[in-house]
C-alpha cells in the first residue's frame, strides 16, 4: 500500500476546503501521498482533470488502487458516498511515471500541488523541484505545498520536535523546514505571493503560491 488510505480522512477534506481550487481546470499532483486529496477536489472540482506523476511502481500501484476503488472491488476507508463514480474519476486522471526531480514536466497548467513532498529532498533539490512546477504552470498558475512545518524556535512544541527527530532519521538527514525556509525556495523558483494559509497549524502546514501573469513561457 502506497500511503493512499488517507483519503477518507475528514482532515483531508478540511484542507482541500481550506485550499480551495475553485478556479482550476488542470492540476498537476507531485507524489503519490498528494493523492489523499484526489476525491474531495473531485467533489468541488466536477470538471478538473489531474496528471499525477511520481516513481513507475508507485504509479502502478496506486494506479490499480484507484481502479479497485471506484470500481468497488477495494475494502478502504473511504464511504461509498466519498467515492464518485469510476467513469467520473478513470477519464480523469493520467498518469505520468517518472521522477519529478529529473523527468520533463508537460506545460498547461493552472494548479499543482505537492503533499509531504518537500520533505523529502535538500534545500537545492526542492528550488529545482519547484522550478520545474513554474516553468508547467500557465502564467498566474497556483502552486500549493502542504508540509509538517517545524514553527519558529519562539512558538514550537513537543510534537513539531518529536516530527524533527524522526524527519532526520527517515529522510537520511535531510532537514525538516519552517515556512521561511519554503518560502525563500519557493521565491528563488521564480514564485510571489507565497501565504501560509493556515499559520494556527504548523502540523499541517499550507503554503500558496503563485506564477507571475508576466512570467515568460
Amino acid at each position: 500500500q502506497v500511503a493512499i488510505n488517507e483519503t477518507g480522512n475528514p482532515l483531508t477534506t478540511e484542507l482541500v476546503n481550506l485550499i480551495n481550487p475553485v478556479a482550476a481546470r488542470q492540476m498537476l499532483m507531485i507524489g503519490i501521498t498528494t493523492t489523499s486529496f484526489l476525491f474531495p477536489f473531485f467533489w468541488m472540482l466536477p470538471g478538473m482533470s489531474v496528471t499525477l506523476i511520481d516513481k513507475k511502481e508507485k504509479i502502478d500501484t496506486y494506479r490499480k488502487w484507484l481502479s479497485d476503488v471506484v470500481n468497488g472491488n477495494e475494502q478502504t476507508q473511504v464511504t461509498n458516498r466519498e467515492v464518485p463514480s469510476a467513469p467520473f474519476v478513470l477519464h480523469r486522471v493520467s498518469f505520468l511515471p517518472g521522477d519529478p526531480l529529473i523527468s520533463t514536466l508537460p506545460y498547461g497548467y493552472d494548479f499543482a500541488i505537492l503533499s509531504s513532498v518537500v520533505q523529502q529532498h535538500f534545500f537545492h533539490q526542492n528550488v529545482e523541484l519547484l522550478r520545474k512546477i513554474f516553468h508547467a504552470l500557465l502564467p498566474g498558475g497556483r502552486v500549493v505545498v502542504r508540509e509538517v512545518l517545524c514553527a519558529p524556535e519562539s512558538n514550537s512544541h513537543y510534537s513539531n520536535a518529536v516530527y524533527s527527530v524522526n524527519s532526520l532519521v527517515e529522510t537520511r538527514g535531510k532537514p525538516p523546514y519552517n515556512f521561511e525556509e519554503v518560502k525563500t525556495a519557493l521565491e528563488q523558483a521564480g514564485f510571489i505571493g507565497v501565504r501560509l494559509l493556515n499559520p494556527e497549524t504548523w502540523m499541517d502546514g499550507v503554503i500558496e503560491a503563485y506564477k507571475p501573469l508576466s512570467a515568460q513561457l
